[in-house]
Formats: structure tokens, C-alpha cells, sequence
């Protein structure tokens, strides 16, 4: 059942290397639900990540009261913007993941998710915010948002 948050949900780009620490430790503990790269992430690679801040990945961090409680992050590749969003387990259900995705709607026109077909909350998540299916792989969901009209 989805809570709506009370709280105020501040939504801002990833910028010292505790964010960066925290994308770390989150995306190592959810690794089970993502796509693609699905190892652990070492420390180094993660510095590396930090210190080169690759071009085409924007990162965002989503707060609550000063606490970090998620991320955002927005790959481009060719014509796509991939985004992944995740949160931790203690504060999903509380709209989060909306925001976060309303977030980067506002920013991108275009917006491409890879979802594991067991991922059913996020499957969900993603078709509350107005994206369509538009592949199916063995075992990924492409789900795909366009805009219509002004942001």
C-alpha cells in the first residue's frame, strides 16, 4: 500500500564524496533489483566514480530532514536518458520514488527504465508516472516515458 510522504523531500545533486559513499552502500544493498552492472561495487571504483564524474551520469541524492534517503541517477546513452532511482527499504512506500521521478520529468522529455520483471514495485512505480511498456527481454521490462507538451 502506498503512504504519501509528510515529509519534505529535498532532491539534489550528488556533490561530496559521502553522497557518492551513500550511492555506494544503497546500490551495493539493492544490487538484487537492478539491471545491468549487478557486482558489488568496490570503494575504489566508487572513488574513481567520484573523482572523473562521468559525462553522460547525473546524480542526485533525495534527503528528508537532512537524511539521505535515496538516489537518482540519469544515464545518457545515444537518444535515451536511463534512470534509476532507488530508496531505502525503511523509507519506500512514502512517495519518494514519485517525487524522484517527477523530478527528473521535469528535466527530460524522454526517460527510459530497465525493470527486472520480478521488480513488481517498481514496475508499478514506473506505470503510476506515466511510462508504457515498450520491450520485453528475457528478463527485462523496458518501460519508456515521453512528455507531451511543455514541462
Amino acid at each position: 500500500m502506498q503512504k504519501k510522504s509528510s515529509h519534505r523531500i529535498l532532491i539534489r545533486n550528488a556533490r561530496s564524496i559521502r553522497d557518492y559513499l551513500f550511492l555506494r552502500s544503497l546500490r551495493n544493498q539493492s544490487q538484487h533489483q537492478l539491471t545491468g552492472e549487478t557486482q558489488n561495487i568496490s570503494l575504489r571504483k566508487q572513488l574513481i566514480f567520484y573523482l572523473k564524474k562521468p559525462k553522460d551520469i547525473t546524480t542526485f541524492i533525495a534527503e528528508v530532514k537532512g537524511v539521505r534517503v535515496g538516489y537518482l541517477l540519469i544515464r545518457r546513452s545515444g537518444l535515451n536518458n536511463y534512470i534509476t532511482e532507488v530508496i531505502k527499504p525503511e523509507w519506500q512506500n512514502q512517495g519518494i520514488g514519485s517525487e524522484m521521478i517527477k523530478f527528473a520529468q521535469k528535466d527530460y522529455a524522454e526517460l527510459t527504465a530497465e525493470i527486472l520483471v520480478t521488480n513488481i514495485a517498481s514496475v508499478k512505480l514506473h506505470q503510476k508516472n506515466q511510462f508504457v511498456l515498450k520491450e520485453t527481454t528475457k528478463n527485462i521490462l523496458i518501460y519508456k516515458y515521453y512528455r507531451i507538451g511543455p514541462s
